[in-house]
C-alpha cells in the first residue's frame, strides 16, 4: 500500500512538473515577444528606421485605413519623420496566442502619436504581430 501512495505520489508530482513547465515557458516566450514589439516601437519613436527595419522580416504586411501594402521597406517607407517631433507610444491589453510551437501573434492595443508640422495626430488601434520561429 505504501509503494502504491509512493508512486501514485510519484506520478502526480511529475504531472504536475509537467504542466506548469509549459506555462513557465508560455510565459518567456510571451514576454521575450512583448519586448521584441516595445522594441520596435522604440525605434520607431527615435525614428530609427534602419532600427525598425532590422525588426521587421518577409513577407510584412500592412493593413491600415488606407489599404493594404505589403514589404519591409514599403512598410518603412510609409514611416515619415519629416517635419515630425516628438513620438509617443503606449501598449495596453497585451495577449500572446501560440498558434502552433513555432508561430504566435501578439495582439495589443496601441496608442501612439506625434506632432507633424505643429498638429498633432494621436491614434488608438488594435495592433496584431505574427512572430515564427526559424531554427532551433
Amino acid at each position: 500500500m505504501i509503494a502504491r501512495s509512493l508512486k501514485l505520489m510519484a506520478g502526480l508530482t511529475a504531472l504536475f512538473m509537467m504542466a506548469a513547465m509549459p506555462k513557465a515557458y508560455a510565459e518567456d516566450v510571451a514576454k521575450s515577444l512583448e519586448m521584441l514589439e516595445s522594441q520596435t516601437w522604440e525605434r520607431w519613436k527615435t525614428k530609427n528606421k534602419t532600427g525598425y527595419a532590422e525588426l521587421i522580416a518577409e513577407p510584412a504586411v500592412r493593413i491600415t485605413a488606407d489599404g493594404v501594402s505589403s514589404g519591409v521597406a514599403n512598410t518603412v517607407s510609409l514611416d515619415n519623420v519629416e517635419g515630425c517631433g516628438e513620438r509617443h507610444y503606449k501598449m495596453q491589453k497585451v495577449v500572446t496566442h501560440k498558434v502552433t510551437d513555432d508561430v504566435y501573434i501578439l495582439t495589443y492595443r496601441a496608442e501612439f502619436g506625434e506632432t507633424c508640422d505643429g498638429k498633432a495626430a494621436v491614434y488608438d488601434t488594435y495592433m496584431s504581430s505574427t512572430f515564427r520561429k526559424d531554427g532551433d
